[in-house]
């Protein structure tokens, strides 16, 4: 029996509802849409985890994070845990990370035999973006600064994706002798809020904030209200300032731009696959 060709492609911070296909009428993604309507959608599929590092640790592993044991953005899958990559190199394919999968510690691979292209994140040995070193966007990519900057035009993130897809793309245009398993990731629509400077002008001209937007706010809850807490946001902001109208519009502009944009790249990638496979 032939082993199948497999490609994944990971987004990070991509809320599932937010495509044209999951019924949303303001964000415009054509590629998907196109690969829903001719496969199939899940629509009522839950991550494992609602973090990165363990919901991916899930993801690899096929299992929870009660059992891999991996809570927080901090854990790391152990070096003797498999993954489904494991299996799919000992079967003879080539496994193939392309940009993001948010690995901690030494261990860069976890099953997979190739690497084409480095994490965003300073925490392998390749080229992540060390965000001290990310200039004024540096605390961006953190809850505690993410509104700090919204509108269009460049950022490290668009940049990190265009490099990712690059790198796909040129692999995808070379024949390879063994089957491959290829899992490219992006870090886009992961704050911060920058889009290319088009397609924000674009969705700022018709956003809308949402009803929940209006709706009373109970930050007298003990999950918001404590002194612990408190000191987090305070740490974290450097003040205590309300956000606006305007800055809510911007960063729901961004985030679709951010999106459209993916689409763009999903379809790029999607294009190239067709091709390799013909």
């Amino acid at each position: 029996m032939d082993k199948p060709d497999i490609l994944i492609f990971f987004s990070d911070q991509h809320h599932a509802r937010y495509a044209g296909y999951a019924g949303h009428g303001g964000v415009c993604t054509p590629n998907l849409d196109r690969i829903a309507s001719g496969g199939a959608a899940f629509s009522a599929a839950y991550t494992a985890c609602p973090l990165c590092v363990p919901a991916r640790s899930a993801f690899l592993t096929g299992q929870l994070p009660s059992h891999t044991g991996i809570y927080t953005n901090q854990g790391c899958i152990p070096g003797d845990r498999a993954t489904f990559l494991h299996s799919l190199a000992a079967g003879g394919y080539e496994t193939v990370l392309c940009g993001r999968m948010h690995f901690r510690g030494a261990d860069q691979r976890h099953g997979f035999t190739r690497r084409i292209m480095d994490d965003i994140t300073a925490i392998n040995p390749g080229r992540g973006i060390k965000l001290a070193d990310a200039d004024v966007f540096g605390r961006t990519f953190g809850m505690g600064g993410c509104v700090d900057l919204v509108g269009g035009g460049r950022s490290p993130v668009l940049a990190y994706d265009e490099a990712v897809i690059r790198a796909a793309l040129d692999y995808l245009a070379r024949p390879h002798e063994r089957p491959q398993c290829i899992v490219v990731g992006t870090y886009a629509p992961h704050f911060p809020y920058v889009a290319p400077a088009e397609l924000y002008r674009d969705y700022r001209e018709r956003v809308e904030l949402p009803a929940s937007w209006r709706a009373e706010k109970n930050y007298r809850h003990p999950v918001f209200d404590s002194k612990r807490q408190r000191r987090r946001r305070s740490v974290a902001h450097g003040r205590e300032e309300p956000v606006t109208d305007e800055v809510a519009l911007g960063g729901r502009a961004a985030y679709y731009g951010m999106i459209t944009r993916l689409d763009e790249q999903i379809g790029a990638v999607r294009q190239a696959w067709a091709d390799y496979l013909q």
